[in-house]
């Protein structure tokens, strides 16, 4: 079995607070098929009284209600029922240091590409681990790969399917023997 940042973790997962190995999504779903996810990372910091701080939290959540309008899911939370879902993940894995939330909302059905729903919601929450400065530090390479443009995958919009981009850049970053790329942009610029 391959485990994961959030192996054994409590996660919200289509309405409920499940163990993470029951937050599962078929593998026909348009979410696996076509890459109809949209996400918000969102970092949670320990400050004063020792209290958990969600940074940024509801500009967050209106990103990634933006992102659903855009890609046209039928679904419309409300920043207060996310804003819950957050905090409860939260409470549920008693984390008490800096943490990374993923609050994700994704298209279960099996449909075409033109699925738009269902629409399913998961959260979940992990401490952050410290890296090292060498681990932080990088070379980096102007990729051969082009950033997208916004008129086709538009890269505001928080998708899944968008990170294949940087991915693909990344993959022939580390190939080159550096650890980060920049994509340049379709005239070939980078920045």
């Amino acid at each position: 079995m391959v485990e994961f940042a959030a192996t054994g973790s409590k996660i919200y997962f289509n309405g409920r607070i499940v163990p993470e190995r029951e937050a599962t999504v078929h593998v026909l779903s348009g979410a696996v098929k076509y890459g109809a996810t949209v996400f918000e990372g969102i970092c949670a910091y320990l400050g004063e009284g020792d209290r958990l701080t969600v940074f940024r939290l509801p500009e967050h959540l209106l990103r990634l209600q933006d992102s659903m309008r855009i890609m046209r899911f039928e679904q419309d939370w409300s920043v207060s029922h996310l804003t819950e879902v957050v905090t409860d993940v939260i409470k549920a894995n008693e984390l008490h240091g800096d943490t990374h939330i993923r609050l994700s909302a994704y298209v279960l059905s099996e449909g075409f590409l033109d699925a738009t729903a269902p629409v399913a919601l998961g959260c979940l929450a992990v401490g952050r681990h410290d890296k090292s400065l060498s681990d932080k530090a990088a070379t980096a390479q102007i990729s051969s790969w082009h950033r997208i443009e916004d008129s086709s995958m538009p890269p505001r919009v928080k998708c899944s399917a968008n990170y294949q981009n940087g991915r693909l850049a990344t993959i022939q970053a580390r190939a080159d023997g550096f650890r980060r790329s920049d994509p340049a942009d379709p005239g070939g610029q980078s920045g």
